[in-house]
This record gives structure tokens, C-alpha cells and sequence, in this order.
């Protein structure tokens, strides 16, 4: 099965509901950046139940309980307390209207939620321990002073699925180097937009010429993409 949760309106308004922290992958099916972002999506998902289950199994043997001492439900309901962050996914071609209201203009858009409330847009390399880095650094940002620390399993579980020989580790060790140079989520207010200027010389008055906007990371949404602009 897949351990990135599929949604739509209703379950993610249900998972906001239940998790403190969810993270969202909004991406269109036909997007090429989405369709190589999946199987690292789908690894970040199953390292965050990984880590869940470790937390559980602690749980349970601090109490001096064996696996004969619980059922499969009450441990399954405790992977699901012990859970670090809840990884989901929305298909906006399956799901426009939705994408629309939360605003989605590229795909894939990753979107980070605490207490049900958006706090942006993930803009870093995307990497299972970049993810896991990222993650850490916002349940420390939003944790409140009483509640457990959960991440830390998942930077153990993320290095040990991930680094495998010395030439991953130079690479993490790459990303990692930049990482403060990131800004990981994006603020609308520090953006204004596009802010194009100088002289463009055309055939003949009036003339035309075309605008189109492009990006390395993700696809964009050509009718959410307004790339007028105003000529003087």
C-alpha cells in the first residue's frame, strides 16, 4: 500500500484535524517534476510510520508489555499517537476546485500545516534528508514546551534509508552545506512579483512580443499564471 495518503477535500480537512503537523504534496499527474518527486514523497511517508513504530514499540516495552499484551488495533492507534508528521498528497487535476482555493499555481507545491493552519510553501532541495531536516526544524519552531520531540527518530530512520555508501554521504553533506541559503517556505509579502526592466527593441510600432514564465523545480499552472505586464 502507499504510506503518502491520498486526499480530498474532506480527508485532509480530517487530517488537519487530527495531526499537529501535516505536510502536502499538491501536484498535477501529468507533471514530470511531480512524477520524480513521488518515489521520494512515498519514502518520507513510509520513514514517518518507521519512526512512528519505533516510538510505539519503546512505549509499550517502558511499560513492560510484550507484543502479547496488546492487540493489533491498539498498537496500530499508537503508531498513530507516535506519529511525527502526517504525509499526504492531492492530485489537482482529480481535485481542481480544491487546488484553486489553496491557491496552487505550480506543481508539485508542498505545503507544511501546523494545527491545521498553513504556515507555507517548501521551497528546499527535495531530498528524504532534506525533508527530514526541514521537518525537525519546524516541530521545533511549533512544538509547544510539553510536548515530545518526534523527529529525532526520523533523522535516524531518513540516514540509514538513504546513506548507503560514502559518495550519499558527500552528497547530503553537499545539500546540507546550502541549506541555510534556502528559504524554505514561502512568504507572500517578501515576493511582489516579477519586476521586469530595460528596453526591447521590436520590427515595427506596434509590435508583439510573448512572456512566458518558467521554472527548473516545478510545472506551472499556465491559466493561474498571470504574466502580464504593463509597457511604457
Amino acid at each position: 500500500g502507499e504510506d503518502a495518503v491520498s486526499l480530498d477535500e474532506n480527508t485532509l480537512n480530517i487530517a488537519l484535524e487530527r495531526n499537529k503537523f501535516v505536510f502536502v504534496d499538491f501536484y498535477a499527474n501529468w507533471c514530470s517534476h511531480c512524477r520524480d518527486l513521488a518515489p521520494t514523497w512515498e519514502t518520507l511517508a513510509e520513514i514517518m510510520y518507521e519512526a512512528a513504530e519505533y516510538r510505539a514499540d519503546n512505549h509499550f516495552e517502558s511499560k513492560g508489555l510484550s507484543e502479547h499484551d496488546y492487540t493489533a488495533e491498539e498498537y496500530a492507534e499508537a503508531v498513530k499517537v507516535e506519529l511525527p508528521v502526517f504525509i499526504g498528497k492531492i492530485d489537482c487535476v482529480d481535485h481542481h476546485d480544491l487546488c484553486i482555493r489553496k491557491n496552487i499555481r505550480a506543481y508539485p507545491t508542498l505545503k507544511f500545516f501546523v494545527d491545521g493552519e498553513e504556515k507555507g510553501d517548501y521551497r528546499g532541495h527535495r531530498t528524504v534528508m532534506e525533508f527530514s531536516h526541514f521537518l525537525a526544524e519546524m516541530e521545533d519552531k511549533f512544538r509547544g514546551e510539553d510536548e515530545a520531540k518526534k523527529t529525532e527518530e526520523v533523522k535516524e530512520v531518513a540516514t540509514d534509508r538513504t546513506i548507503r555508501n560514502e559518495s550519499h554521504e558527500e552528497y547530503a553533506r553537499a545539500l546540507s552545506a546550502t541549506r541555510h541559503k534556502i528559504q524554505h517556505t514561502w512568504v507572500d509579502e517578501d515576493h511582489p512579483g516579477c519586476q521586469l526592466s530595460g528596453f526591447l527593441l521590436v520590427d515595427r510600432a506596434p509590435g508583439n512580443f510573448h512572456i512566458q514564465a518558467q521554472s527548473k523545480t516545478t510545472e506551472l499552472a499556465a491559466h493561474l499564471t498571470n504574466v502580464s505586464h504593463i509597457i511604457n
